[in-house]
């Protein structure tokens, strides 16, 4: 792997589905070049994420109602209703879960703590 270059500044690609919008002005990572490589991201007016040419990000981006990524790169994401990441899951039984402070897990379940 070669040297690798990040851009936070640039307008996103007019090909994107949303157009050529100032998306790294707000932050967001428009592209990034590895060597003779470039992988271009594109976001919409809400600053999500919709599409990008990363390698392992195959499939779609979606998000809920609350403006939270519940699918990207094969992930699924659970929130609860505060809104807070409880769980991603990827593949068949690759599964992450969070608890809070006074939550129980279920039986059988292993725990770590969150900081």
């Amino acid at each position: 792997m070669g040297a690798q270059t990040f851009d936070f500044t640039s307008t996103q690609a007019a090909g994107c589905a949303q157009g050529a919008l100032a998306a790294g002005k707000s932050g967001n990572r428009v592209n990034r070049v590895i060597g003779a490589t470039t992988y271009s991201s594109c976001f919409n007016h809400a600053d999500r994420l919709v599409s990008t040419t990363e390698p392992g990000f195959t499939g779609t981006i979606a998000y809920d109602t609350h403006g939270n990524m519940t699918t990207v790169a094969g992930e699924t994401r659970s929130y609860d209703i505060a809104d807070r990441h409880t769980s991603t899951t990827k593949g068949a039984g690759t599964l992450c879960r969070f608890w809070r402070q006074g939550q129980r897990p279920k039986t059988g379940e292993k725990r770590a703590p969150i900081q």
